[in-house]
């Protein structure tokens, strides 16, 4: 009877720590639950102040760049002017960089002139490297699964040249691209560019690769 006894209270005490553990489980979780929504609010109230200091940061710099352009100080007025066609041609420099650079297979390789229409002058298009021409290269190249992935564009900007018709900036364009083949990586060159940008078209007239290295990053 004693030995029954016993075991009923040693179950009986088993029990009640089974429990405890439960609603100490059950305290922890919600307590954890509780820092974890605290955490993740005070982020998201981070993460929203962040965004609007930096448009005020971006609205405060169009306003500073826009009383520069109407200064009457010739000084004031052209740097802001400059300011205002760098920042367009680094947009404008990324967009090439991307269709150039950015394609899944040859038939959108082959066919990149049709999204630079708005970018590139008809006479960059001269430049049969980056556009291939005849029917046999772009036949071989139709027969050859090909891609390549864009890793970096840095942009700089020269002075820009005054002629009697138009203003054309020169600009230099430094590209690090992946290439595959047959959906094995095979180069990852770093090429650069002399651009000209014709500031009244908004167009590239040129593109010139002047130097580059090409390094094997193949897989077996």
């Amino acid at each position: 009877m004693m030995q029954r006894s016993k075991s009923r209270m040693l179950i009986l005490v088993l029990a009640v720590i089974v429990v405890l553990e439960i609603i100490f489980l059950f305290i922890s979780r919600n307590i954890s639950d509780k820092n974890s929504r605290t955490y993740l609010n005070a982020q998201n109230v981070l993460t929203t102040k962040q965004k609007e200091l930096r448009n005020l940061e971006k609205q405060e710099s169009k306003k500073i760049i826009q009383d520069g352009i109407n200064s009457e100080n010739s000084k004031t007025n052209a740097s802001a002017k400059e300011i205002v066609l760098d920042e367009n041609i680094t947009s404008r420099v990324t967009q090439l960089a991307n269709v150039l650079f950015n394609y899944k297979d040859s038939n959108e390789f082959l066919n990149r002139e049709k999204k630079l229409n708005q970018l590139v002058s008809t006479t960059a298009f001269y430049n049969h490297e980056l556009f291939p021409t005849g029917k046999t290269n772009v036949e071989q190249l139709k027969s050859q699964n090909i891609k390549s992935q864009l890793k970096s564009v840095n942009m700089y900007s020269g002075v820009i040249n005054k002629t009697n018709t138009t203003d054309k900036t020169k600009v230099l364009m430094v590209v690090h691209y992946q290439m595959y083949l047959d959906d094995r990586k095979t180069l990852a060159p770093t090429d650069v560019y002399e651009l000209e940008f014709e500031k009244d078209t908004n167009k590239f007239t040129s593109i010139k690769k002047i130097g580059g290295i090409s390094t094997s990053d193949k897989e077996f």
